[in-house]
């Protein structure tokens, strides 16, 4: 009898496997919320970024082509258009991620042949990071500066 109450375990039970798994799991799960709220937050900023860059470009576009361009700020669609007037040859879509949004109603900036452009605000909000952008466009040559 007494061999009897001698059992040796050589494994884990069901009950310690299964604890074991759900600790398992749930770090998986809250390490792929972090690098899913990461990757979102680099391409809310690397969207910001194309669309300054691609701002500049189009001042540059503008005065060496001597032709007049448009961007058209699409609150609906989040998303920058940056195109010619006279042609379709330069047409440039900047998206925006969903959590980003453009804060005016829908609007057009108007760049002249020459590169000169009005002065303005163009202001976008993050619902993600909270983070209100900010872009001054100041008065004739447009020079696009980050106000965030």
């Amino acid at each position: 009898m007494a061999k009897l109450l001698r059992i040796h375990r050589l494994g884990f039970t069901l009950v310690e496997s299964v604890i074991a798994l759900a600790i398992f799991c749930s770090i998986i799960f809250a390490t792929s919320l972090g690098v899913k709220n990461y990757q979102a937050r680099v391409d809310e900023k690397q969207s910001m970024q194309q669309f300054k860059n691609v701002f500049k470009n189009t001042l540059d576009e503008a005065f060496l082509t001597k032709r007049d361009y448009n961007v058209a700020l699409k609150k609906e669609e989040h998303s920058a258009l940056f195109k010619s007037n006279d042609t379709d040859s330069y047409k440039v879509l900047v998206k925006f991620p969903d959590t980003v949004n453009y804060i005016q109603s829908n609007s057009t900036i108007q760049i002249r042949r020459n590169g000169l452009i009005k002065p303005q605000t163009i202001r976008f909000h993050s619902d993600l990071t909270n983070i209100n952008y900010v872009y001054v466009v100041q008065m004739n040559w447009g020079e696009i500066i980050d106000k965030t």
